[in-house]
């Protein structure tokens, strides 16, 4: 059995996320990038640490996700994070997701996210 610590970040919030049920989205957006990281980061390893942080900035939520696993090479012509369902909950809450991986260097997923103020 592996053993994955997951360290989270407290979100701190001064606006509100665009778009109808955000919070829903978003929260679906984190469940599928860990359980894509608990299914592929740490093949053939006993142990390792995925990583949730957020912060907030005047315009925009940044929710990060990295882990220290097994990376994965960049495909041309394709899309690397090549969930359907990250992709279109990106889409509905008009934000953008970028991906740093690499074999042996593990991965990190960064979403930003239009902030609305109150």
């Amino acid at each position: 059995m592996r053993q994955v610590s997951i360290p989270m970040s407290k979100v701190p919030t001064n606006g509100n996320i665009h778009g109808a049920s955000p919070t829903h989205k978003l929260g679906l957006v984190v469940s599928e990038v860990l359980t894509n990281a608990s299914r592929y980061a740490f093949l053939g390893r006993d142990a390792g640490t995925v990583a949730v942080e957020a912060w907030t900035d005047p315009s925009q939520m940044i929710v990060r996700i990295r882990d220290d696993g097994v990376g994965m090479e960049q495909k041309s012509g394709r899309t690397v994070l090549g969930s359907k369902i990250i992709r279109s909950l990106i889409a509905q809450l008009d934000a953008t997701i970028e991906l740093d991986s690499a074999p042996n260097a593990g991965t990190k997923a960064t979403s930003r996210l239009p902030m609305q103020q109150k």
